[in-house]
């Protein structure tokens, strides 16, 4: 009995179960409470405003997700979250006695985000303002609700229009349920089935592709997307580079606060065994989540494989211009570089998705392959540069001698050595680049990562999706290095001597 709790005690503390001396919700009552503690703040500046006013010593701590805030409220890293009563009504539904909303603070609005001067909008705004006459809106907000708070999940109507209609582009924050979630492969969600009952009304259909949050705004404001969604709070606001909708549904802005009764003492073995499984079959076997982050991780190394190709492809003209006596040539070259080497790589992805191929019907998965592709070839080009050079000149001089030309005396003396050279340094470039991939959900591709963010928004738990994903990428990349490690054996020569002196 002493070693269990000694050893549950140990879990407790290990997995941070909150506690009153730290930041949770401890004597929480009223705003004046929150003086000086750290509250998750997701919003507009205007919600922030209005709970600065009725409390201006805050620390409000910038978080991209609520999955990631929830997290840190139930390990008491944070005190509250400002959080809409919808989602604060699916949190407490989930976990009851766990959590409890302090006050609310302000009104908004749901809206749908447009391009500027979109001709969907009055099309749109008339079908949403039917839908509200007719108490449809209230309709699918609260049946999406009632099942969010259940566990369930539903299916969209069918799309009516037929296959050859005009097609809606829908970029989707898919990480905000009950509003906009992935289901069994599918976008789902409140926002989805509005969007699907507005586009039967009007003959189109829907197009529908996951982005996060600062994804989905960039789609918009690009316009690579007619409409985009995902819980999108508004507060009838008027914003200069994006048109929005007709509201569908009214929200509150609240505080959530751990509700410090909850749990009490450190969990016995048993307990905690028990939610440890509740949690792994939430997470890879409920509506075979498992799936989803098998088909990210196959998406991962393709993107990787492609990328490794085209950059290793590009060093070699980068390498060739690099060393140009013609000065044009070598100062393009050396600005290519420059360029690439000193822009981050998600910058530079998303200069290409959203400027260089905006307008440009180019699947997201080609762009991060050219994307990476040249970043990797400005290091791998600038590597064989320094490869050839390690290589001394009296080598070229002998071959020639004995008759070789230029070109073969290069390719077969000169190239083996410098690619040795250059191996350990390329090697620890592609594990880069494999773990690079990791951004490329900012342009809406589902690689592994991108799937963790979508597990982890359905189930508000983040240990085995991070785990999970972090455990792949360190297997990949071990696997990776270990086969690089194998191909620089076979290339020493001194390998197969040592080889078949040992057989000897």
């Amino acid at each position: 009995m002493g070693l269990n709790s000694g050893v549950a005690g140990i879990l407790a503390l290990f997995f941070a179960v909150a506690g009153c001396s730290r930041e949770d919700g401890c004597e929480i009552r009223t705003a004046a409470d929150l003086k000086g503690r750290h509250v998750a703040h997701m919003s507009s500046d205007f919600h922030k405003r209005e709970l600065v006013a009725l409390q201006p010593d805050i620390v409000f701590d910038p978080y991209s997700e609520y999955s990631f805030a929830f997290e840190s409220l139930r390990k008491g890293k944070i005190a509250a979250v400002s959080i809409g009563d919808t989602y604060a009504d699916v949190w407490t539904a989930k976990y009851p006695g766990e959590f409890r909303v302090m006050f609310a603070y302000a009104d908004d609005v749901c809206c749908f985000l447009l391009p500027k001067n979109s001709p969907l909008k009055p099309k749109l705004d008339a079908e949403l303002r039917k839908m509200g006459a007719e108490g449809t809106l209230d309709a699918v907000y609260h049946k999406w609700v009632e099942a969010a708070k259940a566990g369930n999940s539903l299916e969209l109507p069918r799309q009516t229009a037929p296959s050859g209609a005009k097609e809606l582009g829908v970029a989707c924050a898919a990480i905000s349920e009950p509003w906009c979630m992935v289901a069994n492969g599918e976008v789902v969600g409140i926002d989805m089935e509005i969007l699907t009952l507005a586009a039967n009304r009007l003959g189109l259909r829907l197009k529908p592709k996951a982005y996060s949050w600062g994804g989905m705004v960039d789609c918009v404001n690009g316009g690579r997307c007619d409409v985009a969604c995902g819980g999108v709070y508004t507060a009838g606001g008027v914003f200069p580079t994006v048109d929005v909708s007709e509201k569908y549904a009214d929200v509150k802005m609240c505080i959530l606060v751990r509700n410090e009764a909850f749990g009490g003492g450190a969990p016995g073995l048993t307990a905690f065994a028990k939610s440890m499984k509740a949690s792994f079959v939430r997470t890879f076997v409920t509506e075979d989540r498992w799936k989803m982050l098998a088909d990210g991780f196959v998406v991962t190394l393709l993107i990787t494989f492609l990328s490794a190709l085209l950059g290793t492809a590009l060093a070699f003209p980068v390498w060739l211009a690099r060393t140009s006596r013609v000065r044009p040539i070598a100062f393009c070259a050396k600005a290519y570089i420059a360029i690439l080497q000193g822009t981050p790589v998600l910058v530079l992805l998303m200069v290409l998705f959203y400027v260089v191929f905006g307008k440009a019907d180019v699947d997201a998965l080609w762009v991060a392959v050219v994307g990476f592709g040249l970043n990797l070839s400005a290091y791998a080009g600038e590597m064989l540069r320094s490869g050839v050079d390690s290589v001394p000149r009296g080598q070229v001089e002998a071959a020639l001698a004995l008759g070789y030309t230029p070109r073969l005396a290069f390719f077969r003396f000169v190239l083996p050595q410098a690619v040795r050279t250059v191996l350990p340094v390329y090697r620890g470039e592609l594990i880069g680049l494999l773990k690079m991939t990791s951004i490329v959900g900012y342009i809406a591709i589902g690689d592994l990562t991108k799937a963790s963010d979508l597990v982890r928004s359905r189930t508000y738990e983040s240990f085995f999706p991070i785990i999970t994903t972090a455990f792949v990428y360190f297997a990949a990349s071990w696997l990776l290095a270990f086969a690089f490690e194998r191909f620089g054996r076979r290339l020493d020569p001194a390998f197969g001597r040592g080889r078949k002196g040992g057989a000897a």
